[in-house]
């Protein structure tokens, strides 16, 4: 009974942590709301919306498989911890402090590297096409800067979209150094979990194999499907 306190205890600090963290980016949309900084609101949005898609798998898991799945609250933790970072840079951090940027991406691209490591490691390289089956370093660094790229075409179709609606720009961008820069990181980002063996969400996945390999299928088409439909954005927007 004794071995089961520190334990209980951990994952006591880990949801009062999950509830801290919630609870600053509920207060980012609110004052995004507030102050009519529509900005700040969709991120907001968007990071509360991430947190908590660990809880729609499982409840999508239940009703479409009957079957049971429980990451419990370190995922949404690590989900939350990124976009809070990130709204930190969107109240005026991205302007005032150089490297929050090149931070915000290294460790976004480092809690991307670590779900995409978890679901190969689980799932099997070999479940990928090309050069990404060869290795779970090589399928980790090459769809984590495969994300990274599709983000950095999403940022110029919200912006041309914003643009084009008369609204606040939601992303901005900062430089022409910019896209290479964040690139770089999320490089840094990915290989840092590689080169560690950073299996911080292997556990939750192992039980899962064929949850996982679902997963990283849906990821790659993601990828896809978020680069294409913002190349169409832009190009349309510049059309226009």
């Amino acid at each position: 009974m004794d071995n089961d306190v520190p334990l209980l205890s951990s994952i006591s600090l880990v949801t009062v942590g999950l509830a801290l963290v919630v609870g600053g980016l509920v207060t980012s949309l609110w004052l995004g709301v507030d102050r009519r900084e529509a900005d700040v609101a969709v991120n907001a949005a968007a990071a509360l919306a991430a947190t908590a898609s660990p809880l729609v798998v499982e409840y999508a898991v239940a009703g479409l498989v009957d079957a049971s799945v429980d990451f419990g609250p370190i995922l949404p933790l690590c989900i939350a911890l990124a976009g809070l970072l990130h709204m930190l840079g969107m109240h005026g951090w991205y302007d005032t402090v150089w490297w929050w940027d090149h931070v915000t991406h290294t460790v976004s691209a480092a809690l991307v590297a670590a779900l995409v490591y978890a679901w190969v490691v689980v799932a099997g390289a070999d479940v990928l096409p090309g050069p990404l089956g060869r290795s779970a370093g090589a399928a980790t660094i090459g769809l984590t800067l495969a994300a990274g790229a599709a983000w950095e075409v999403l940022e110029h179709a919200a912006r041309v979209a914003s643009d084009r609606a008369g609204i606040e720009r939601v992303l901005e961008h900062y430089g022409r150094f910019d896209t290479p820069l964040d690139l770089l990181f999320d490089g840094i980002g990915a290989v840092a979990v590689v080169a560690l063996d950073g299996r911080l969400f292997t556990p939750l996945f192992e039980p899962i194999p064929g949850l996982s390999r679902t997963l990283l299928g849906w990821f790659v088409v993601a990828i896809g499907a978020i680069a294409a439909a913002s190349a169409v954005i832009v190009v349309a927007g510049r059309e226009g």
